[in-house]
């Protein structure tokens, strides 16, 4: 008898979904819903002499934190137009969370720069549009097809047009010369920086965008609990020549900031008996987990074959490892893309060393244009579509990156960087990057990072291509991918630990 139960539980337990009629739809808990809006505890108008913005949070509601948006309007003040360099929060230089004791739960140094590589290799062609609404990032991918060359002759007064077909259709409506030819295409660039807001002088914009905070995209979209405090510190840039490009002039770009305020959903249960529950809970103590970068910055000259960096990367789960090379010479300039624009054309391979081990195994080999160009691929030459490039090698370095911003281990994830923006220069489009995805684990339940914080050292060590570096020095951006712990005291006090 108490085996024939044993089967039949074990028959039941096995069905699929789609055939388990005994589930009922179970009635959610009564509840409704706001937006709250926040604003700066030291309003005022924000640049570059005035740069702190200082936001206090707390409500007796849940906070849906994941779906927040920051607002402000962006002014352009400089005499000449501007434009946006990735997207409206490339103002940012830092964002810090504090708690209501003052203790510091997170700080994002650099923010707008993981922001800009988040939004190019973790977002969709439909998140593209999304983002050109909320915050002007560049609002459409450059697709123009690749096309062979077609040739139109006259032969009496028609003209015929030979090649493939293309969709393209050209007439004549005079009397021309001569034959005429449409020149073969070599397909669109990709991603085009060029494609983001313009600003003209005097010009107020308002933006409203989401954060990457870790405290505001838990793993599980956990909701703030009630009554837990805390105060949002966002530093803006100290020159519009870090984060802005001048369109019109090489002058520094200069702007404002006004009028900040923070929208997150509130929800108010109506249920005793659950807020019962949950007082309870809160007055116990409760966690949960995130993901937060932290930012080491380096250099490298343009001597040398090999270099060594070491990376002050200390954490309980250190999950993943991004770095940026940019030239030196462009991250101050006036009329040059240097949040959302990078290369990898400086090196010839890579490796990540953590402790005795080597991430990956072998080192990751980068082939991309004539390393007897002093200055990578030249200004409007492509490495897609041009047949005289040799032995490009792109590939590897790209799955690297995937593997680590598919939050973890997802073969195909959402991405808008395709291989024209990922092995270009910066002179170009170019968006690549170095990366290693160190995460076991993809599902955020368990610590499934590397643990440095017992002083393991962490290094990355490049192969430098002098030619193309030529005699100007690099600068290198490592962002750490680590797990954060989020801890709600029962005194309402946050609390974090990395």
């Amino acid at each position: 008898m108490e085996r024939q139960q044993q089967v039949e539980v074990q028959q039941q337990v096995s069905m699929p979904m789609g055939l388990r009629y005994d589930l009922a739809v179970s009635d959610s808990v009564p509840a409704n819903r706001n937006i709250a809006q926040f604003l700066a505890s030291n309003a005022s108008v924000f640049g570059v002499s005035n740069n702190t913005i200082r936001i206090n949070v707390s409500s007796g509601s849940f906070l849906d934190l994941k779906n927040a948006l920051l607002q402000y309007e962006l002014k352009n003040t400089t005499s000449q137009t501007i434009q946006l360099d990735g997207g409206a929060d490339c103002v940012i230089n830092r964002i810090r969370v504090l708690s209501s004791d003052g203790s510091e739960i997170e700080r994002i140094d650099s923010y707008n720069i993981i922001a800009s590589i988040l939004d190019q290799y973790t977002t969709n062609d439909s998140s593209l549009r999304v983002l050109s609404a909320l915050k002007g990032s560049p609002s459409r991918l450059d697709d123009t097809p690749l096309f062979d060359e077609f040739t139109f002759s006259t032969t009496g007064t028609a003209y015929d047009s030979s090649g493939t077909s293309t969709g393209l259709n050209m007439k004549a409506s005079a009397t021309i010369g001569g034959d005429l030819s449409l020149k073969n295409d070599k397909g669109g660039r990709g991603y085009d920086h060029k494609q983001a807001d313009k600003l003209a002088t005097t010009v107020v914009r308002k933006y409203s965008f989401g954060l990457k905070l870790g405290l505001f995209n838990s793993l599980t979209s956990k909701l703030l609990p009630p009554n837990t405090p805390f105060q949002l510190e966002i530093q803006l840039e100290n020159s519009g020549a870090n984060c802005l490009v001048n369109v019109g002039a090489d002058a520094v770009p200069t702007f404002t900031v006004e009028n900040v305020e923070l929208h997150i959903p509130a929800i108010t249960i109506n249920d005793p008996a659950f807020m019962a529950r949950m007082d309870d809970l809160m007055n116990r103590g409760m966690s949960w987990k995130a993901n937060t970068y932290q930012h080491f910055v380096n250099t490298t000259s343009a001597s040398g074959s090999k270099d060594n960096i070491q990376l002050g990367a200390r954490a309980r789960s250190l999950k993943g490892l991004i770095t940026v090379l940019r030239q030196n010479n462009n991250i101050t300039a006036n009329q040059k893309f240097k949040i959302s624009k990078r290369s990898i054309q400086y090196v010839s391979d890579y490796i990540y060393k953590i402790g005795p081990n080597n991430y990956p195994i072998d080192r990751v080999e980068i082939k991309t244009c004539d390393t007897g160009d002093a200055n990578g691929t030249d200004s409007n030459v492509r490495l897609t579509g041009n047949p005289s490039l040799n032995n490009v090698n792109i590939a590897e370095a790209y799955a690297q990156m995937l593997r680590l911003s598919g939050n973890l281990n997802q073969s195909n994830p959402s991405c808008l960087i395709g291989p024209e923006a990922f092995g270009q220069s910066e002179v170009n489009n170019g968006c690549g990057v170095l990366a290693i995805d160190l995460s076991a684990y993809s599902d955020g339940s368990v610590n499934s990072g590397i643990n440095t914080n017992n002083n393991m050292p962490v290094s990355i060590e490049i192969s430098k291509l002098s030619t193309v570096i030529a005699s100007q020095d690099l600068q290198l951006d490592t962002f750490s991918v680590n797990e954060l712990v989020i801890m709600r005291m029962p005194n309402g006090v946050l609390a974090s630990s990395y």
